[in-house]
C-alpha cells in the first residue's frame, strides 16, 4: 500500500496525497501525541480518540476549510456553465450531456453558497461542531441544506432575483441537482416551485458569483 494511504470499510485504497492540504486534518499530531484514552463518542463503527475529536473541531471550525469547498464548487459551476453555453449553440447536441451540465451546474453553485454560509455560521457559533460531529439542528432546515433564510440573515435584504436564485439553488442541493425523483410527490405538482426551477434571470451567473463573493467576504470577516 502506498505511503499515506489507508483502506475504507469496503477495502478500497484511499491515498491522502491526492487531497489538498486544507482537506486533511493533522493526523501526524494525533499520532505523536500518543493518545491512548478513548472517547465514548462513536461515529459509525469507528471509535475516536479525544485527540482526533479535538483535531476535527479545529479543522471543521476553520473558515478556510469551508471556503475552500465553496471556491471549488464555484469553479466547477463556471466550467459547466461554459460548457452549457457551447452546447446551447451546438446542433444535434446530446440532450443527456446538456441536461447533465444544467442540473450539475446548479448543484455546484448551490454547494458553493452552502459552504460559504456554513463558514459564516460556524465562525459565529463554533458549538455547531461538537464531539466529533456537526449539530444538524443548528445548521438549519432541510437536514442542514436549507440555506436561503440563513443567507438572507447574513447578507441582509435580498433582491427579488437574488432570493429567486437562492431558492432555486437550494432545491438543487436538496434534490433536483442529484435525483430525478424527490422524496415527496407533492413537489412535482407544485406549479409555482416547478416554474421557479425552470426560469432564471438573464444575469443569473453574475448574481451567483456576487452572492458567493459576499458570503465569502463575510466569512473572512467573522
Amino acid at each position: 500500500m502506498a505511503r499515506g494511504s489507508t483502506r475504507c470499510s469496503a477495502g478500497c485504497q484511499v491515498t491522502s496525497r491526492l487531497l489538498p492540504p486544507v482537506d486533511e486534518p493533522n493526523r501526524t499530531r494525533n499520532v505523536l501525541a500518543g493518545e491512548t484514552r478513548r472517547s465514548t463518542c462513536q461515529l459509525g463503527l469507528m471509535e475516536l480518540t479525544r485527540a482526533q475529536i479535538d483535531d476535527f473541531a479545529i479543522y471543521a471550525r476553520r473558515s478556510e476549510t469551508w471556503l475552500a469547498g465553496s471556491r471549488r464548487h464555484l469553479a466547477v459551476f463556471e466550467v459547466l456553465s461554459d460548457r452549457l453555453a457551447i452546447l446551447n449553440m451546438t446542433a444535434g447536441r446530446s440532450q443527456d450531456e446538456f441536461s447533465g451540465c444544467h442540473y450539475s451546474a446548479y448543484l455546484h453553485a448551490g454547494l458553493a453558497v452552502e459552504n460559504a454560509v456554513k463558514a459564516v455560521m460556524i465562525s459565529e457559533d463554533p458549538t455547531i461542531v461538537q464531539d466529533g460531529r456537526l449539530d444538524r439542528k443548528k445548521l438549519g432546515k432541510r437536514s442542514g441544506h436549507g440555506f436561503v433564510d440563513i443567507a438572507e440573515q447574513i447578507l441582509g435584504e435580498l433582491s427579488k432575483e437574488e432570493r429567486h436564485i437562492l431558492c432555486n439553488l437550494e432545491e438543487h442541493v436538496v434534490w433536483a441537482g442529484k435525483y430525478t425523483v424527490p422524496m415527496q410527490a407533492d413537489v412535482l405538482y407544485d406549479q409555482d416551485a416547478l416554474q421557479r426551477l425552470r426560469s432564471s434571470p438573464m444575469n443569473e451567473r453574475e448574481i451567483i458569483r456576487g452572492l458567493v463573493s459576499r458570503l465569502q467576504v463575510r466569512a473572512n470577516a467573522a
